[in-house]
């Protein structure tokens, strides 16, 4: 990781969401499923892999959930793309959770999700804003590495 990959945080996504981004022209909270007592969040990763809470899961025929992780994610989601922002106009999680008023319960089930998921709740950050792409580094993962198609070469 070089010095400029670890100033960024990133919004993992999957191609199916990234075309809507894209048309949108934002990164926008209000696209999240937000309870109605709360303000929704857009979340961002320290990871400089991947965000162990951003992959997918699939109902089994047996009615269990399974987790997808990364490369179940990338199959399965027409392919990933992250959006990197600098950590230094970002939120650390718990200061936002009050931002946005998730009740401390839900938090610490947040927190209790992510761990059993592989997930560092230390490296979760985000904001109650909408961003431009625009200001977003964005790269596509390849199924072997992140590769850069906007605003530098940040690669992981």
């Amino acid at each position: 990781m070089n010095k400029q990959t670890s100033k960024l945080a990133w919004h993992y996504t999957t191609g199916t969401k990234f075309k809507q981004i894209v048309e949108s022209g934002y990164l926008d909270p209000k696209k999240t499923a937000t309870p109605p007592n709360e303000k929704p969040i857009l979340w961002f990763s320290k990871n400089q892999h991947f965000e162990p809470t951003a992959q997918k899961a699939v109902r089994l025929p047996t009615g269990q959930i399974e987790n997808l992780g990364m490369m179940g994610t990338y199959e399965m989601g027409g392919g990933l793309i992250r959006f990197g922002y600098p950590i230094a106009k970002l939120t650390e999680y718990k200061k936002l959770c009050r931002q946005a008023g998730i009740a401390m319960l839900d938090v610490l089930s947040l927190e209790r999700v992510g761990l059993s998921q592989g997930a560092k709740p230390t490296d979760w950050m985000g904001t109650l804003k909408k961003i431009d792409i625009q200001d977003c580094i964005i790269e596509v993962f390849s199924g072997d590495a992140w590769v850069n198609v906007k605003g530098g070469s940040h690669n992981a």
